[in-house]
């Protein structure tokens, strides 16, 4: 028998699996053409739209970033070799604009800096390939 604690336990664990495998959900890649240099991304609660983006080496990207939400989020990306490339926060209910230069080929990852944000699925990657 589990006692009513135990019961509570089982179904806040649950619920948390459940938020986070729905909110860590892959999208389809966007893919940029080669005449494309802006991208806007929806920023919401534990997520951003697009996540999964594919560019080529040497755009400059002009990253547009609506916020959704009622809370402050933030963007950081990484470089492949994991240096911080942009790190901005994102006041509730507004937008910014960031200018992202994708100098060399390799992924990208980018995330919510907010804490628990990138474990619930604010996370994502730009796959940089070569011209």
């Amino acid at each position: 028998m589990v006692s009513s604690l135990g019961k509570q336990s089982v179904l806040l664990i649950l619920l948390v699996l459940v938020v986070t495998a729905c909110a860590g959900v892959q999208q389809k890649p966007t893919v940029l053409g080669p005449g494309e240099k802006t991208l806007l991304i929806r920023v919401d609660s534990f997520k951003f739209e697009p996540n999964d983006i594919q560019a080529r080496r040497g755009d400059v990207l002009s990253v547009k970033l609506e916020n959704a939400a009622s809370v402050t989020h933030n963007l950081t990306i990484k470089t492949p070799q994991e240096a911080t490339l942009v790190s901005v926060d994102i006041p509730a209910k507004s937008t910014i604009s960031v200018t992202v230069n994708l100098a060399e080929t390799g992924l990208y990852r980018f995330y919510c800096d907010k804490t628990f944000h990138s474990t619930m699925g604010m996370k994502g990657k730009i796959e940089v390939i070569a011209p």
